[in-house]
């Protein structure tokens, strides 16, 4: 697969099983890696070589790839979360169960994507993105509160604020388990 430049979209039709009836899923611009990100997690086949493709890009030797594919992930997540249509919360947390050994790989490339983009000067989804990964910790706490002081977009800056008090406040950040209140639904401790 090419990699490709986020601002080149392609057209990616909805997988079987997706909400094939409404018209504005039919067809969505995504970079490739978008692609990669929205088919992984919409088609569920821990088995298949897009899914082995994806988590490889994750640990890739080079930077630029891991960032890339983090903002893909990031973007994809921030479009789709709160469109129930699309089914893609309930298949976002079953690929958030499928991927519990992945984790922490995928938790670093959205720390150096979060880092990059502050750097670039560019707009970013992540922040959202890992107020609300299963893996939190007080690094995310601490490189959110970074992002606060430091991004340049103001949206990221916004929500990197918004969860460093929701979740960083004094209290241990929201892990899985830790609290009824802040848990997501389908995700279990192992």
């Amino acid at each position: 697969m090419d990699h490709s430049d986020p601002s080149l979209p392609q057209k990616v039709s909805v997988p079987d099983g997706g909400p094939a009836a409404a018209p504005e899923f039919a067809e969505v611009d995504f970079s490739d890696e978008e692609a990669l990100v929205f088919n992984v997690i919409m088609v569920g086949d821990v088995n298949s070589a897009s899914f082995d493709l994806l988590m490889r890009l994750f640990t890739h030797p080079e930077k630029a790839q891991r960032v890339k594919i983090a903002a893909a992930y990031g973007a994809v997540n921030g479009r789709f979360t709160h469109d129930e249509e699309s089914g893609f919360a309930d298949k976002r947390t079953q690929f958030l169960i499928d991927t519990e050994e992945h984790h922490l790989d995928i938790q670093n490339a959205f720390f150096e994507a979060l880092i990059a983009s502050a750097e670039e000067r560019t707009l970013t989804l992540l922040p959202y993105t890992m107020a609300w990964f299963p893996s939190q910790n007080r690094e995310t706490v601490e490189l959110l509160a970074w992002s606060a002081k430091h991004h340049q977009n103001w949206w990221a800056r916004r929500f990197s604020v918004f969860f460093v008090v929701e979740f960083g406040g004094g209290r241990r950040p929201c892990r899985k388990g830790n609290s009824a209140q802040h848990s997501r639904p389908g995700l279990q401790s192992a």
